[in-house]
């Protein structure tokens, strides 16, 4: 399996490719194939090794609560279970409201869809690099020369 990571904290050289064997799914488990992950500023705090962060390496990045001050994180529908475990000193530190929310109707769901089939929604596109390019993606996105999405293909 392939997958940009680092195995040290540090700046953005200590970023690579890394080859790792495919995990293997226990009992109770499930291996889900990941197609996209975002690359969010929490990711860089935690590979330049952000006090208090006790992180087992090698790491793979990949944000679920990156979020500025002020900001919201939105729970959209329940499709991970009606559980979760959340640090809620990351609420109030940074103000961040939590809200809950619905996926929408189905009717919404199909609306939307036709837009993104029919080509009348696109996401914009800065460049599509390959995953072997991904530290040089990464690099793109800290330094802020994008506008709209960095893409790596496989």
């Amino acid at each position: 399996m392939k997958a940009i990571g680092f195995t040290e904290h540090g700046d953005i050289n200590k970023m690579a490719l890394l080859a790792l064997p495919k995990p293997k799914p226990g009992p109770g488990e499930a291996l889900i194939e990941i197609k996209a992950s975002a690359y969010n500023r929490l990711d860089i705090w935690v590979r330049q090794g952000w006090p208090g962060l006790n992180l087992k390496l090698p790491h793979i990045s990949g944000s679920l609560r990156a979020v500025k001050r002020g900001g919201r994180i939105v729970i959209v529908g329940n499709t991970s279970g009606p559980k979760t475990e959340l640090d809620i000193r990351f609420l109030f530190t940074k103000q961040i409201s939590l809200i809950g929310s619905t996926m929408g109707s189905h009717s919404d769901y199909r609306e939307v869809m036709q837009l993104v089939f029919s080509g009348a929604l696109k996401p914009v596109i800065h460049t599509v690099m390959p995953l072997e390019e991904g530290v040089e993606a990464m690099a793109l996105l800290e330094r802020g020369e994008q506008f709209g999405k960095v893409v790596l293909g496989r």
